[in-house]
């Protein structure tokens, strides 16, 4: 096997890191920042900071910066159990070097995926 030319077959129910799930019919995110992953996630990778109404200054149900640090992320899943939304997923993208530590950090932008 010569890596990365060939490849062995995944598993089906492989899992890797997580990411955000848009909602199909409105292309919005579908998490609400309730912040339930940050909470049950074993090593804290992912940090949530629920965006503001500028006009009321109070908390909206969407987060405004969402993060997760690949190079901490075990795999666990617990994130996307707990989930009251089914707003985080797991994915099977397993090829995540990186030179530099900011590569590891998926911003809100990157972490969405239909």
């Amino acid at each position: 096997m010569q890596y990365p030319r060939e490849r062995l077959p995944l598993p089906e129910r492989s899992r890797h890191s997580p990411f955000l799930v848009l909602d199909a019919t409105t292309e919005a995110l579908r998490c609400t920042a309730c912040g339930i992953c940050t909470q049950v996630c074993p090593v804290q990778c992912i940090w949530i900071e629920r965006a503001v109404d500028t006009e009321t200054g109070r908390p909206l149900r969407r987060p405004a910066q969402y993060h997760l640090d690949i190079s901490l992320c075990m795999g666990c899943g617990l994130c996307a159990e707990f989930c009251p939304f089914d707003a985080i997923k797991m994915s099977s993208d397993y090829e995540v070097a990186s030179y530099e530590r900011p590569g590891f950090l998926d911003a809100l932008q990157r972490a969405r995926k239909l």
